[in-house]
């Protein structure tokens, strides 16, 4: 090999590093971000400077509400035995983590009744 070509190597592998440290940054200031924009939209409507009848902030991965409608789905899927099918609808409807996910439609499965 030549100097030129271990100089290079050298020079991709700085970029590399470099490239990662900027993805770490770049998730904290995203979570920082979330964090101020949510203190920031608590300090508005505690002045009344927002509509009430608008959504409370969500921040970014915060689990939604589901629709009555998707719910209705999620159990319709486990009356049919299909748990899988449920999992994947609740986490349509929630924007969930597929752990999240499972633990909830267990919970659900637990209080419905027996299936024949």
């Amino acid at each position: 090999m030549s100097s030129l070509s271990i100089l290079d190597l050298a020079l991709v592998a700085v970029v590399g590093v470099f490239a990662v440290i900027a993805a770490l940054n770049t998730n904290q200031l995203m979570a920082r971000t979330r964090r101020i924009e949510a203190k920031f939209d608590h300090a508005l409507r505690q002045f009344g400077a927002l509509d009430p009848s608008l959504p409370a902030f969500t921040p970014l991965g915060a689990p939604l509400a589901p629709a009555p409608a998707d719910m209705a789905s999620v159990q319709e899927s486990l009356l049919r035995g299909r748990t899988i099918e449920a999992i994947k609808r609740y986490r349509e409807a929630t924007g969930v983590d597929l752990r999240t996910a499972k633990r909830a439609v267990d919970e659900l499965r637990a209080g419905m009744p027996p299936q024949p």
